[in-house]
């Protein structure tokens, strides 16, 4: 069985600036090895528009898997920066 519920929050802070808080769950059960986990994910992010075609992004992701299996369990931190240019 797989479930994934996914709340993406974002607020525009200024004409140019944009606040993003995205939150997931994914839940997992194999049941040939008997194996049930969970992902939870968190993150905060800025995009800024410099130009109507050229945007900054920088970001934070923090995500933890738990498993009922001994030493599966673990937990993920992700800094994203980008640059994205329309033509």
């Amino acid at each position: 069985d797989y479930y994934y519920y996914r709340f993406n929050a974002s607020w525009r802070l200024y004409d140019n600036l944009t606040l993003l808080v995205p939150f997931s769950l994914e839940t997992t059960s194999i049941s040939r090895r008997k194996e049930e986990y969970q992902y939870w994910t968190l993150g905060l992010s800025a995009n800024y528009a410099l130009t109507p075609k050229l945007m900054f992004t920088g970001g934070y992701n923090y995500r933890l898997r738990e498993s009922n299996y001994a030493n599966a369990s673990y937990t993920e931190n992700q800094l994203v920066l980008s640059t994205r240019y329309s033509f």
